[in-house]
This record gives C-alpha cells, structure tokens and sequence, in this order.
C-alpha cells in the first residue's frame, strides 16, 4: 500500500518527460521559442528528477524491507537502547 505514491510520481515525471519530447519534437514549428525553451528544461527536470527519486526510493524501501539486519522503524531503534542501558546498568550493580 506505501508504494502507491512512488509509483504515482514515476508516471507523473514519465508524463512530463513525454510532453518535453514533444516540444523538442516540435521545434521547428513553435512561434515563441523562448518561452518553449523554459518550459523544456523545466518539463524535463522536473520530469527526470520525479522519475529518479521515485524509483531510487521504491528500490530504497524494497530494500530495507526485505534486508533482515535494517531496522523497519525507529521505535525498534529506541526500545534496542533502552535495554542496552537497563542491562549496563544492571551491570554496574
């Protein structure tokens, strides 16, 4: 279910990156030049930057998931320091 908004963005940027091919594709035809140029380099920045993060951070999560020596959450963290201290303590008596 959390990797629903991951996939979501890499469509979004897939999206963006088409509509800046079709500019490029197109650019013996555009009128205004200038404001096409913009809106290239914005579509495909920000297209390719959706795409990469998205996927970077699904393969991210995968990852952690499955990799049995990675925390799932920061509660496991601060329950694992909690009974380190309570047996040096127990240690110290």
């Amino acid at each position: 279910m959390n990797n629903r908004r991951p996939i979501l963005y890499i469509l979004a940027g897939i999206y963006l990156l088409y509509i800046d091919y079709s500019l490029i594709k197109n650019w013996a035809s555009l009128e205004n030049k200038v404001l096409f140029v913009i809106f290239m380099v914005v579509f495909g920045a920000i297209g390719g930057g959706l795409v990469i993060y998205s996927a970077w951070k699904l393969l991210k999560d995968r990852y952690q998931s499955n990799n049995p020596y990675m925390p799932q959450n920061d509660d496991n963290i601060a329950d694992e320091s909690k009974d380190e201290e309570a047996s040096n303590q127990d240690h110290l008596k």
